[in-house]
């Protein structure tokens, strides 16, 4: 047998000298998107400012504030309010207020969904934000779980098992038909003995070791028999029917956890599992890695509309940004464009919803003293999607500011215990906690203000 160990270092140096050279290769711009450079040592060198960056397109002007029907309080001090841009057609926190009101007097659920990119993975912020309103409204579970994970392992709010299946995500460049996709932006074909498996936990949240159902989302093309347990209990038999349309399958009872088991079938379509109360708040997570946000206008409106019928959103909440900010762009008329469409779109699918856009967070960068500030680019898109939610007439909330505002990343980097990645990009579970906190009281107090407007 040959050894290969000498060569080692040569093939090692190769590939630093090939990533070293890609540094120095111009940005290249695919369908209006910027491709990130690679620049391996982005860390250890200074990044000069660009001229363009060193113009802030805070000069883009803020949109009008929005009608009220009379005099209300102004914000708390200290606090990033909502700015609810809606019209008469009432698709900002309305929605969602309404459905708070209508739970009191008739048990029934209280549907959010969350939909963005890696900000979130994990049920980062989602799954603090999932507490904080069930601990508010009631309600039980975390809401929709993907069949498989990319991240297995991670996420803290489900124990999450699964074995047997072909995963296609909307992020594959082969074999993913984007007919069959719908907000979770996957779907999953069972192979021989396909297992799910959702425990509830005890360990973070106070309302998730145990709920009162359990569904299984699919789309069947022929008759399959599954299975479901639930606790470790007797197996039960579920007839799937064949449909051309997205259907679920559920259990009820109390439930720390549930099994699916299904056999192989490549006419199988499934997306996920929920596990949830009868009544409260459900808030689900859907969570894609590197997603801009108007790759949710791919998604048919079929699919969206299927889903609709089954999980009726009170609230749908975006949160995009990071994918497409840079710190050498500061005009984003392209991004305003696509995501107004793709708002336009998402109405038609989820047609009783309200929606709130969320701004980017904050992301920083060394200037030339070598110090963490913030990227020029993300001042500026926060002006463009508070621009897009005035267009799109629903809320916006001033996430950039809610965290601090400028050179916030790095006191959330730099913060005991840290609450942010050294990417100085990403939060983590300690600082999704922090934000979540933030958005809920200020919902809270504009749910106070909403109630003032009524009377």
């Amino acid at each position: 047998m040959k050894n290969y160990i000498s060569k080692t270092p040569v093939f090692a140096c190769s590939l630093l000298g090939i990533l070293l050279f890609m540094g120095l290769l111009p940005s290249v711009t695919v369908f209006d998107v910027p491709l990130k450079k690679v620049e391996l040592l982005s860390d250890v060198l200074v990044q000069p400012l660009s001229p363009e960056e060193t113009e802030l397109s805070a000069e883009l002007p803020l949109p009008p504030p929005p009608p009220q029907k009379e005099k209300v309080d102004s914000c708390k001090e200290g606090m990033s309010c909502i700015v609810d841009y809606a019209d008469s057609t009432q698709r900002g926190m309305q929605p969602f207020y309404r459905a708070v009101d209508a739970a009191k007097k008739r048990k029934q659920p209280i549907r959010i969904a969350v939909i963005g990119d890696s900000f979130i993975e994990g049920d980062i912020f989602t799954g603090d934000l999932r507490n904080l309103l069930q601990d508010k409204y009631g309600g039980c579970g975390v809401g929709f779980v993907g069949i498989t994970s990319p991240t297995y392992g991670f996420r803290k709010t489900v124990r999450h098992f699964f074995k047997g299946w072909e995963s296609h995500f909307s992020t594959d460049t082969a074999s993913f038909y984007s007919k069959y996709s719908t907000l979770s932006g996957s779907y999953f074909i069972p192979k021989e003995a396909a297992v799910v498996q959702l425990k509830g936990q005890t360990s973070y949240g106070t309302r998730l070791d145990s709920c009162a159902q359990s569904s299984l989302f699919y789309l069947a093309e022929e008759p399959l028999v599954i299975s479901s347990r639930l606790n470790g209990g007797k197996r039960k038999k579920h007839t799937l029917r064949a449909t051309q349309k997205m259907e679920q399958v559920t259990v009820w009872g109390k439930m720390g956890k549930v099994r699916w088991q299904l056999p192989a079938s490549p006419t199988l379509k499934c997306y996920g599992v929920s596990m949830e109360g009868n009544d409260g708040i459900v808030l689900d997570n859907f969570a894609i890695r590197g997603s801009a946000g108007f790759t949710v206008s791919h998604f048919p409106l079929t699919m969206l509309q299927q889903l609709n019928a089954l999980r009726p959103y009170d609230l749908i909440i975006l949160e995009y940004g990071l994918n497409v900010v840079t710190k050498s762009r500061t005009n984003y008329d392209y991004y305003q464009k696509r995501m107004v469409n793709a708002i336009a779109h998402l109405k038609k699918g989820f047609p009783q919803a309200g929606f709130l856009l969320l701004s980017v967070g904050d992301r920083d960068v060394k200037n030339e003293q070598g110090t963490f500030v913030t990227m020029k680019g993300v001042k500026s898109m926060v002006r463009y999607q508070q621009q897009i939610a005035y267009e799109s007439r629903i809320a916006f909330w001033n996430m950039f500011e809610g965290m601090g505002g400028e050179g916030s990343m790095a006191t959330f980097v730099h913060a005991k215990p840290s609450l942010a990645n050294y990417d100085y990009t990403h939060i983590n579970f300690r600082g999704g906690a922090r934000l979540a906190t933030l958005l809920f009281e200020t919902m809270l107090y504009d749910k106070e203000k909403y109630d003032r407007q009524k009377k």
